[in-house]
């Protein structure tokens, strides 16, 4: 009795008193998950050595599936997949798990390495271990990331056949992931196949419209999803910030048909999405969402693209706990706008409240320093002030840049390349682009545009042959047309026509500022043969492309030239009803100045003014200075140059040296001494001035 009270005793303490061995792995494990739950890396790193120098190397420990497996399942989602990777394939095949599996493949999604998470599924196909719905979705994430549309579709097709594709959280998922391979049809499909779409269904549907570039969709979707009772509720923050993103895509959808030729009537679009922007707005501050940070950062974004300045600001103000997105959200819409000193302000303020700028905040804050330098009236002494504080701005920008470590970001390179050949520092542009060990199409053409502002016509098309010597990747519709514009400055009538080829090739001749592109360049080279065909081509020609036209007329120098730029703008008012803007009388005034038409030339201005309205700038009145000073009446020029009298605007230099040109052809010493002094008090070192005027003399002297 005595021994099957002990007997039956000792049974019990055996059941419910594990080995040692058990207790230890229970342990582990428990260890293991506090790890997971912590992201302690170098926890879940002790744990491991621990097992590896226990008896028989933690071989014992290791072989048990759960432990080996979770100690995998750590070291993934604590950061270290490759860790986790090198303990998996030393694990017994027994220990290796789809959980385990699962771990790395969604660990390399995670780390930004989609091709490690497909190398990682070959592994467990190898080992003979089926997916589940986890792995599946891990899987489409990978997919996503790489655009393989191909590898979509037959992992797609996978998933059906194991019966996976109906769970809600893998449809989702898969839809998510056509979208970012470009098929947003297929995405559609999948969508419309849920029979009880969730939040995140719909959001994941939305999201893939607004990135394809499918806003009106995407809005569509939404004014249905708020129109059906059983939906409404399902709308969140971020639904409303997509809703707000579509209508932003939808403007620059709406400006991108404006430069194809699509513009759909007089519609003002922009003021449409704004309202519609301005009710999504509405919403969110009715359902308390305006103090999510995505969706006010996204309004601000909107409001930016919008032309509504005024409400972006607000928003922006409205932000409590901005982070660095916002900041550079309120920096872009001022950037959009043409606000580079608001913007430069603002990005002064981020600093002083402790903000550290990213990358895209810098590009933005470089790209304001190129706008100050675009507004418009601002000559002489002002001018270079402004170029000169631009490029320290600029410069010091590029050392906050280096100091961050950005210095090799492609795009910010590219953008301090323009700023500093807009402040016509180019030796700075040349040294930053010949330092960069990698040149990529971007660059180049950043720099080729950058010569082509500054009239280096012939260091732009050297550019363009090292782009195309070295293969840097497919040329853009931007790159062809600053070559274009190259051509035109150097007369490359044979490039000008293999660049006409390359945009006949790629489909983009129908875009109307290409087509102005090729007309002014063919005018450039003298052949407007070439260019009044493909204007005769044009099907409904804009002003750009008509302006090109008469410039390229204006050019030609010669009478009947002239007389074909004065044709072409009478058909241009009279027949196809276009009214002129101030490029238009530029060209008009060129012409009459090449050919010294004084009488044309004043009755020019004078039509700009009185009938159309025009306010002329420095570039109208230099041609009519030029004009008048070929013909020796410096009398009327000196009327002219009066600020108080007509001119409203300051004469720049190349003003004074045409005219100091005219008076050495005119022998007219007292007025070259007092252009000669403006022109030296506007730019003290410039070389042709002293030159122009010492000539001068020289000249007065011999004739004596």
């Amino acid at each position: 009795m005595e021994y099957e009270f002990s007997s039956s005793s000792s049974s019990r303490h055996h059941h419910c008193s594990p080995c040692p061995r058990h207790r230890h792995c229970r342990g582990l494990l428990r260890l293991l998950k506090q790890c997971i739950d912590k992201k302690s890396l170098e926890q879940v790193k002790q744990i491991e050595a621990h097992i590896r120098t226990g008896p028989n190397h933690g071989s014992d420990i290791l072989s048990n599936s759960v432990v080996g497996s979770y100690l995998v399942v750590a070291l993934a989602k604590c950061g270290s997949v490759e860790d986790a990777a090198h303990v998996s394939s030393f694990l017994p095949p027994s220990a290796r798990s789809v959980f385990s599996w699962t771990a790395i493949i969604s660990a390399y999604v995670d780390l930004g390495s989609p091709h490690g998470a497909l190398a990682a599924y070959r592994s467990m196909h190898n080992d003979g271990i089926l997916p589940d719905s986890y792995t599946f979705v891990a899987l489409f994430r990978a997919c996503g990331h790489i655009g393989d549309l191909a590898l979509a579709k037959r992992l797609h097709c996978d998933a059906r056949n194991r019966g996976i594709e109906s769970v809600v959280f893998v449809a989702n998922t898969i839809l998510s992931m056509y979208g970012k391979c470009g098929d947003v049809s297929k995405a559609e499909h999948v969508f419309s196949n849920l029979c009880s779409p969730t939040t995140v269904s719909w959001n994941a549907i939305l999201s893939t419209l607004v990135e394809n570039g499918s806003g009106k969709k995407a809005l569509l979707l939404y004014r249905q999803m708020m129109g059906e009772k059983n939906t409404t509720d399902l709308v969140n923050e971020v639904t409303m910030m997509i809703g707000v993103q579509a209508c932003g895509t939808m403007v620059v959808e709406e400006e991108e048909k404006e430069q194809s030729n699509l513009a759909i009537g007089n519609i003002n679009m922009k003021q449409m999405y704004l309202d519609i922007g301005r009710a999504f707005r509405a919403d969110a501050l009715r359902k308390d969402y305006t103090s999510d940070i995505l969706v006010a950062t996204t309004l601000v974004s909107m409001y930016g693209k919008c032309g509504a300045l005024v409400e972006a600001e607000n928003v922006f103000i409205s932000i409590v706990c901005r982070n660095a997105v916002s900041w550079t959200s309120m920096l872009s819409a001022y950037i959009e706008n043409g606000e580079g000193a608001k913007a430069l302000v603002l990005y002064r303020q981020m600093h002083k409240e402790g903000f550290t700028p990213n990358e895209v905040t810098f590009m933005v804050a470089i790209q304001a320093c190129g706008l100050l330098l675009a507004e418009e009236n601002t000559y002489g002494g002002e001018l270079l002030m402004k170029l000169r504080i631009c490029l320290e701005i600029g410069q010091a920008l590029h050392v906050d840049v280096c100091r961050m470590g950005y210095g090799s970001n492609e795009s910010i390179n590219s953008t301090l390349v323009s700023v500093y050949g807009k402040c016509g520092a180019m030796t700075e542009a040349e040294v930053l682009f010949l330092s960069l060990s990698r040149h990529n199409v971007v660059l180049c053409t950043s720099m080729l545009s950058t010569y082509v502002e500054q009239g280096e016509g012939i260091k732009a098309l050297e550019v363009y042959g090292q782009m195309m010597q070295h293969c840097y990747g497919p040329v853009d519709v931007v790159t062809l047309k600053c070559v274009l514009q190259a051509c035109s400055e150097t007369g490359s009538y044979e490039l000008c026509k293999q660049i006409h080829f390359k945009i006949v090739s790629s489909g983009h001749e129908q875009l109307f500022t290409v087509q102005a592109c090729l007309i002014h360049a063919y005018g450039g080279c003298a052949n407007m043969r070439d260019a009044q065909e493909i204007f005769d081509e044009c099907i409904d020609p804009n002003i750009v492309s008509w302006n090109a036209c008469i410039g390229g007329y204006a050019h030609g120098g010669e009478n009947h030239s002239q007389v074909r730029s004065f044709r072409t703008f009478e058909e241009m008012m009279f027949h196809a009803r276009v009214e002129p803007d101030e490029v238009t009388f530029a060209a008009l005034l060129l012409s009459c100045a090449y050919i010294g038409n004084i009488l044309q030339g004043l009755n020019c201005l004078e039509v700009m003014v009185k009938v159309h309205g025009l306010k002329p700038d420095i570039k109208h009145y230099g041609s009519i200075v030029d004009l008048l000073g070929r013909a020796g009446d410096f009398k009327r020029v000196e009327d002219m140059l009066n600020v108080k009298r007509t001119i409203h605007v300051k004469a720049d230099l190349n003003v004074w040296l045409s005219l100091l040109g005219a008076c050495r052809i005119h022998g007219n010493l007292e007025f070259g001494k007092e252009v000669f002094s403006r022109a030296v008090r506007l730019e003290p070192g410039e070389e042709a001035a002293y030159v122009l005027m010492s000539n001068i003399y020289a000249d007065i002297e011999s004739a004596a």
